[in-house]
């Protein structure tokens, strides 16, 4: 085979449906296609450390059974990633702690992974993540650093930095995700992709039951265009999507975050450049000064949950471990655990689910969607949410910035971060779209309204 690096990288700046439909005209083979995304791993994971795990021979041999045919699917011998914390067969799974850096690998596969296999998609590796998913930053001790293809001293977010990465400087045009509190969306606007997170029950499952989890997670792959976004979610989901009528929409604009602080000048000017495009589009922008509720309850209520999250993994590493070494767990995974043993009167977790449901369901009483930031600010420094600092500290800083995301996770709604601005120094800026719970059709509308498809981040390979 005889692929030179401009071939690969023309290949990586071609969405999932382009590389697909370059297959069945036989522009491409599926071994060139795998072969060129493992160049461009090799060319630039060194300096992004994206992705942390790779199996290429494994991707390789996938290859040889892709069927041209007969394509059982839009996106059959794509290449993939898959998050660091996803089972997958034979390929381990740290959660990004390195106390499981010799776990033995998985065998099992959730619906999740089983359909995208049907899907014909090929995973070659897994992709950074912070230890168990619990920070909106990618920089474990036992992985290092995720860097943003924008900007490598600046902070991909979390928790699916390293997918988001993967995808913004064309890895592969397509890479799993995983969303609790905005951790598809907050990476998804550090690094100028698109992060959707569809409505509770929309995907089959992902991981082993958890009463916690099952409520507030959700999975998807981030892309680079909507027309790969809208597919990737028909591969996963058990009831089709319905088609959405195009119409007039009421969106209600809040720029404050949930515990009402001001986004930075650059966050503000972007969504309202969003909303004005919107209404160029011929829909209502309904100005709000506010959240119409009590955001700094609901951010008190998003705090036990995380930290009842947080205790459940290091419940988790000491069944696995065997051991209670606070060696073995970050300051950040210890400190939530022992938030919560230390607040044993908060709310039963059903109790605030229900609530933000209720209470999120209520702000579309006279609107049809939210435009709000997914961030605060711009992409920050690297080391900003080092997960060994003091605990206080860090909470501070994180609650500070997951400031707009976690209310869908609570309410079960789908919410997506649209990579329409950039900062005055020219970083990416997200603009956050979100519904009612099961109207995920309406958000796909209106990205596709929207025109949403970026190119991979130029970057040097030499």
């Amino acid at each position: 085979m005889n692929l030179t690096t401009a071939r690969a990288f023309e290949l990586g700046a071609l969405d999932a449906t382009a590389q697909h439909q370059a297959l069945t005209t036989r522009a491409v083979t599926p071994a060139e296609l795998v072969e060129s995304a493992i160049l461009r791993i090799e060319a630039l994971n060194p300096a992004l450390n994206a992705v942390v795990f790779t199996a290429f021979e494994q991707a390789r041999e996938a290859a040889k059974s892709v069927s041209l045919d007969d394509p059982p699917s839009p996106f059959s011998g794509v290449p993939c990633l898959l998050k660091e914390s996803l089972d997958y067969p034979g390929w381990p799974t740290t959660y990004g702690c390195r106390a499981f850096g010799t776990q033995p690998p998985a065998t099992h596969a959730y619906p999740y992974v089983q359909r995208l296999g049907a899907a014909g998609l090929i995973p070659l590796g897994k992709t950074n993540v912070p230890e168990f998913s619990l920070l909106p930053c990618t920089e474990s001790r036992h992985f290092g650093a995720a860097r943003n293809p924008w900007a490598p001293d600046r902070s991909t977010a979390g928790s699916s930095g390293g997918a988001a990465a993967a995808v913004a400087c064309g890895m592969v045009p397509l890479a799993h995700a995983a969303d609790g509190a905005g951790s598809i969306r907050m990476p998804a606007a550090h690094c100028g992709v698109i992060g959707f997170k569809p409505s509770r029950g929309q995907h089959v499952r992902a991981r082993a039951p958890n009463a916690i989890e099952d409520l507030i997670v959700s999975d998807a792959l981030i892309a680079r265009s909507a027309r790969d976004l809208r597919s990737a979610l028909q591969l996963v989901g058990d009831q089709p999507l319905p088609a959405w009528a195009p119409r007039p929409l009421r969106i209600g604009l809040i720029l404050p975050t949930l515990s009402g602080r001001q986004p930075h000048p650059d966050v503000r000017g972007a969504i309202e450049q969003t909303a004005a495009d919107l209404e160029a589009l011929g829909h209502h922008i309904l100005p709000f000064s506010h959240w119409p509720l009590d955001g700094e309850a609901l951010m008190r209520d998003e705090l036990t949950i995380w930290s009842a999250v947080g205790a459940d993994a290091a419940a988790f590493a000491r069944d696995r471990l065997g051991t209670d070494d606070s060696d073995a767990l970050e300051t950040w995974t210890l400190g939530l655990a022992d938030w919560s043993r230390r607040h044993p009167d908060h709310p039963p977790v059903m109790a605030i689910i229900d609530q933000a449901r209720r209470q999120y369901d209520a702000l579309f009483d006279g609107v049809d969607v939210l435009l709000t930031p997914v961030l605060p600010e711009p992409p920050w420094p690297i080391g900003l949410m080092d997960p060994m600092q003091p605990f206080d500290a860090l909470l501070d800083r994180v609650f500070s910035r997951m400031a707009y995301t976690p209310i869908h996770n609570l309410a079960g709604a789908p919410s997506v971060s649209l990579p329409l601005s950039r900062s005055s120094n020219g970083l990416p800026i997200g603009s956050l779209l979100s519904a009612r719970q099961g109207d995920d059709a309406l958000l796909l509308g209106l990205m596709d309204q929207l025109d949403v498809a970026v190119a991979p981040v130029p970057m040097r390979t030499e």
